[in-house]
């Protein structure tokens, strides 16, 4: 879900994507859109206005198995080297790899500082799955989950 907050006519302004899966009807989908947004009003206050884009699901259809070990083993060594080298990341754990007939997506979680802002968080863990990618020709997707270091 990517989100966009702004000023818009001395209001604050809320964008969001939402993704659902592909064959979720329109009215079911509304209905969770909906609920998103009353869910943001209530957390920002009932004068924000919320807007949100429903879209597909990305990886949706996209049949797969776990990755052999090895091939796990080797991706979770890769994002500790990266993790070690950038100083950002801290204990990386849950690393998924998932084989598609599109390539591998990996899912992985990892600690970083909590008083870094989101979109230096986003950066830099953009910046360990480009890495990553290069690294892998066959990933698809990489998914870093960054959850702040107690």
């Amino acid at each position: 879900m990517a989100e966009a907050i702004g000023q818009s006519r001395d209001r604050l302004s809320v964008s969001l994507d939402l993704e659902v899966t592909n064959n979720l009807a329109l009215g079911r989908a509304h209905a969770i859109a909906d609920g998103l947004e009353e869910a943001v009003r209530e957390e920002l206050g009932s004068g924000v206005e919320v807007e949100t884009h429903i879209e597909p699901l990305q990886t949706r259809d996209l049949a797969g198995r776990d990755a052999p070990a090895e091939q796990i083993a080797a991706v979770a060594t890769e994002l500790g080297a990266l993790a070690a080298r950038l100083s950002f990341l801290r204990d990386v754990h849950d690393v998924r790899v998932r084989e598609t007939a599109e390539g591998e997506i990996v899912n992985f979680h990892a600690y970083v500082d909590p008083a870094l802002t989101v979109s230096e968080v986003h950066a830099k863990t953009d910046e360990v799955e480009r890495a990553l990618r290069e690294r892998f020709p066959t990933l698809k997707r990489v998914i870093g989950h960054a959850e702040p270091r107690r």
